[in-house]
């Protein structure tokens, strides 16, 4: 602690201005005070906050510096602008002329956040920092994140708050993609067996119709072969109808020329 500045005003000179700190995890630069007499705890609270802000490394950090006030004395509070068990302000020792113990926070107390806890539906779900997301694998909490920011003061046994969840157009649009591509009931997998189921039914028909044009074809080659085999007797037929008739010329003709021969002698 650190007597009433408007009592006992704090100074601050070449010997005791500087302090280094880490804020959740980041180390600061060697941070200096303006050197002079501090006649209130505004004022000191006021020099801290803005060279702290002025720090290349945590001065986007969001810490802040308040001063609680016991009437005769009080102390400084350091607090990260983030939430969770990993967040903490923590002063840094070895530094040069260093202002912690003129400040009061040598012998300060370190406090890490802690993460929000909680149940959604009573449902289990994972804290960290200010956000209690739904695990994974829950088919009733799973991709659900709240920011929770209610203080010890505000809660109560039971329910803490009422939520209501409206789709986004990134889930409805996840929605519509699963709905298209899911493998067994999807759009484009029924469209697919759909049209996998007419094209074999195109190939059964143009299957049948081989089948009939193969059989029509064997039809058409037995006619041809009984035809061939036909004209094959009737050929041979010709050739002995035509052998007979040529025997029965040959021997018609030799009977006229005897015949002949006969009445002239």
């Amino acid at each position: 602690s650190i007597a009433n500045p408007a009592t006992t005003p704090l100074v601050v000179d070449a010997t005791n201005k500087n302090l280094t700190l880490k804020v959740d995890g980041v180390v600061s630069d060697t941070i200096s005070l303006t050197e002079k007499t501090y006649s209130s705890s505004a004022a000191i609270v006021s020099e801290l906050q803005q060279k702290i802000n002025a720090d290349q490394k945590i001065g986007s950090l969001g810490v802040v510096v308040s001063y609680f006030d016991n009437g005769y004395d009080g102390y400084l509070i350091l607090t990260s602008g983030n939430y969770g068990k990993n967040s903490k302000v923590e002063i840094q020792g070895g530094t040069a002329s260093s202002a912690f113990v003129k400040l009061g926070l040598a012998l300060g107390q370190v406090f890490s956040g802690e993460d929000v806890a909680g149940t959604i539906n009573g449902e289990k779900a994972t804290g960290a920092g200010l956000f209690l997301t739904g695990n994974d694998g829950n088919s009733t909490t799973a991709g659900l994140k709240l920011k929770v920011e209610l203080t010890n003061a505000v809660l109560q046994a039971g329910k803490d708050a009422t939520i209501k969840v409206f789709r986004g157009v990134a889930a409805q649009a996840q929605d519509l993609v699963n709905s298209l591509t899911k493998d067994t009931d999807g759009t484009f997998a029924r469209r697919t067996k759909a049209l996998q189921l007419q094209v074999d039914d195109i190939k059964s028909q143009i299957d049948e119709m081989n089948q009939r044009m193969e059989l029509k074809r064997q039809r058409l080659v037995d006619k041809f072969s009984e035809m061939e085999s036909i004209i094959g007797q009737l050929n041979s037929q010709s050739a002995y109808l035509s052998n007979a008739l040529a025997s029965l010329s040959s021997t018609f003709g030799s009977s006229n020329n005897n015949n002949g021969n006969s009445g002239n002698g």
